[in-house]
């Protein structure tokens, strides 16, 4: 009897901390997201990645500083530094 309460206190407080923890990560997400003032989703069955591309490029010239995700797979990111430097991250 003591073995299944330890059991189901332990499965407890296990579910609550991945709760707490989803919580926590869902707040701060949204608190990031909620700091880009501007936000264009690319839709489609060909060609995003080009768009994008055109897309940053265009508001880079525009002097808006850009971040844009070209591949869902794997994260590569186009980025304008504060110093106007273009940069590519994997």
């Amino acid at each position: 009897m003591m073995e299944e309460w330890a059991l189901f206190a332990l499965a407890t407080a296990a579910s609550s901390s991945v709760i707490l923890y989803w919580t926590v990560q869902t707040f701060r997400h949204n608190r990031r997201i909620s700091r880009v003032p501007i936000r264009i989703h690319v839709n489609g069955i060909r060609g995003k990645s080009t768009i994008v591309r055109y897309i940053a490029a265009s508001l880079r010239a525009g002097g808006i500083e850009t971040i844009a995700k070209r591949r869902m797979n794997h994260v590569s990111t186009i980025a304008r530094s504060t110093a106007g430097a273009v940069s590519e991250i994997d």
